[in-house]
């Protein structure tokens, strides 16, 4: 395909690749695509708008020859920066140093990390106007269409609309214009499939940007892919009207779970969570088991769920992959704030449900805590799958959950490993830091007993132990006096975990037991990166570094242990 005159001025100098089967890794073109450029002579000015994907260079530098001669192109108009569009900037540059781009702000940012090098760069803003020769350009900022560098330009004199992305499809048809189409199903589907992917994550920015549009003169829209839309603009921007608004087919609250299960174990917890979150309240929940169902059917209901919950068990360390294919194929943009968590079974290390939540963290969704049973659910495990899925509709549903009120006040397990008693909650043992698997249930209930003195508590050393003993203190006594003492220059954190995490390049706060407000909020002291050198027991003193001096009532030494190390020769040597 030749060059295109659209216009008297105006014409259409881009690339068809009708041959092309997957763009950008992930969507299949059935059609191939097109990269389409624009060149506007503007009385003695010529500008170009957006190039094309650098592999078709000669090609595309032979079409533009073909209208002018690349060194008198005054000004290129980049609406979007994403390599198919702006690949070839590069090279134009080398031919024409003096090229002015004209972008927003983002978009000339996103530029010199593509072109690694100096241009001369006009960023423009929401709703500026440029007189370009006998041409007036006015510039829309539409953000997020489908990057955050999008505008549209408008040339007024033409009532052309320059929209790179937005009402494209990949549709490589050599006659260039919609007025030209005549498999039109076909082009409805690629248009279709096109938006879902490119801009469907977007809907409420591309509602905004119809609505601008609407206020527009047009005579023709000038996408980046796909035909000209010289024909049908109002079916155009009525079509991405219905796609755009979005009605929920929901009646009620929904719970979404997609499950996989190798042996039937996860299914089973996948069931019994099922009944307790419609035990909770008045909730649809839908169960998928992932192996049978259509991806494409649960993804459009995923869209449209107050809830999710995955379902998974631990294959060689990991989550299983059709759950991970559903959790890399939504997005933070149209998912993030939805209620979510995971579960299922695993055999020895059960890693699959932490990576799933970690993927939920990362998609801003509120996330709870996760669920997990060892192999085979047996009849307390599926009265525990049932209380979490009662707890996670009661959670989704903002009430509070009577039914833990009557089972007590909170579940405590204890660490098999290091004996550790703490909430059942927790994913790992705040002390020694393995996981949930090294838990057995405890009855134990909470002590009642208080007692409000004047009492000044000092605390030396603020491990584990020592900020345990605080916190134990201040919830029977509400009125005493709390110093904890380290040598150490940072708050409690958990140190065995300190290792595992230590290729996570986690600082301080991501390790510490508790932030600085807890220690504020529950009036506990801290003297912190400061040795005790001595401790007076018959005037109930202790002394610092630098003769600083406390006065005690009550003295916890809580500066823990040191394994004993037999008197073998060479023992002292470090490696």
């Amino acid at each position: 395909m030749e060059t295109l005159q659209l216009r008297e001025e105006f014409y259409w100098t881009g690339i068809v690749d009708d041959q092309l089967r997957v763009f950008d890794i992930i969507m299949y073109t059935e059609f191939g695509t097109t990269y389409n450029s624009y060149i506007l002579k503007a009385g003695d000015k010529t500008v170009l708008f957006e190039t094309a994907k650098a592999k078709f260079f000669d090609e595309y530098l032979e079409k533009l020859s073909e209208i002018t001669d690349i060194r008198k192109i005054d000004y290129l108009v980049v609406n979007h920066t994403e390599p198919d569009h702006a690949g070839s900037v590069e090279r134009l540059l080398e031919l024409n140093p003096g090229l002015k781009i004209i972008a927003t702000g983002c978009a000339i940012g996103f530029l010199k990390e593509i072109v690694n090098g100096e241009f001369t760069a006009i960023p423009v803003k929401d709703n500026e106007t440029m007189k370009i020769g006998n041409k007036t350009l006015r510039f829309l900022s539409v953000p997020n269409l489908h990057w955050p560098d999008t505008m549209y330009t408008y040339i007024e004199e033409e009532q052309i609309l320059v929209t790179c992305d937005s009402f494209g499809s990949h549709y490589g048809f050599h006659d260039i214009l919609l007025s030209k189409v005549t498999q039109w199903d076909d082009y409805v589907r690629a248009t279709k499939y096109y938006f879902d992917n490119i801009i469907g994550p977007f809907k409420p920015f591309m509602s905004k940007a119809l609505a601008r549009v609407r206020e527009l003169d047009l005579s023709m829209i000038c996408t980046g892919h796909g035909p000209v839309i010289d024909d049908k603009i109002s079916w155009m921007l009525d079509t991405y009207e219905e796609w755009c608004t979005v009605v929920n087919p929901n009646p009620k609250k929904t719970v979404i779970i997609p499950y996989v299960s190798a042996y039937g174990y996860t299914a089973q917890l996948a069931q019994k969570i099922a009944e307790g979150i419609k035990a909770s309240g008045d909730i649809d929940v839908r169960c998928y088991d992932m192996v049978e169902a259509d991806q494409a059917k649960v993804l459009e209901e995923l869209g449209f769920a107050d809830g999710i919950l995955f379902g998974t068990p631990t294959i060689v360390g990991e989550a299983l992959k059709p759950i991970w294919d559903l959790t890399t194929s939504i997005f933070a943009g149209t998912h993030g704030g939805k209620l979510a968590s995971a579960f299922g079974s695993y055999g020895w290390s059960g890693e699959g449900v932490p990576h799933i939540i970690e993927r939920l963290k990362q998609l801003r969704m509120r996330v709870a805590d996760g669920f997990r049973v060892r192999f085979k659910p047996g009849e307390d495990n599926l009265i525990d799958a049932f209380d979490y899925g009662y707890n996670f509709g009661c959670i989704l549903q903002n009430k509070e959950n009577k039914r833990a009120e009557k089972s007590g006040a909170r579940q405590l397990v204890k660490c098999l490993v290091c004996g550790e008693i703490f909430d059942s909650s927790l994913e790992v043992c705040p002390v020694c830091g393995v996981g949930k698997e090294n838990f057995v249930p405890v009855d134990a209930q909470e002590s009642e007993f208080s007692n409000d003195t004047k009492d000044f508590y000092v605390i030396l050393g603020n491990g584990t132990a020592g900020w345990n003993a605080a916190a134990e203190i201040r919830k029977r006594n509400k009125t005493a006096s709390i110093l904890m003492i380290s040598n150490e220059p940072y708050r409690t954190y958990n140190r065995p975990m300190l290792t595992k995490s230590i290729m996570a390049d986690l600082d301080e706060e991501q390790i510490a037991v508790q932030n600085a407000g807890w220690y504020e909020e529950q009036n506990i002291q801290q003297v912190l990166d400061m040795e005790v050198v001595a401790i007076h027991p018959e005037t109930k003193e202790i002394e610092l570094e630098g003769g600083l001096k406390f006065v005690y009532t009550k003295l916890i030494y809580a500066l823990g242990s040191e394994c004993f190390i037999p008197p073998i020769a060479g023992a002292e040597k470090k490696v």
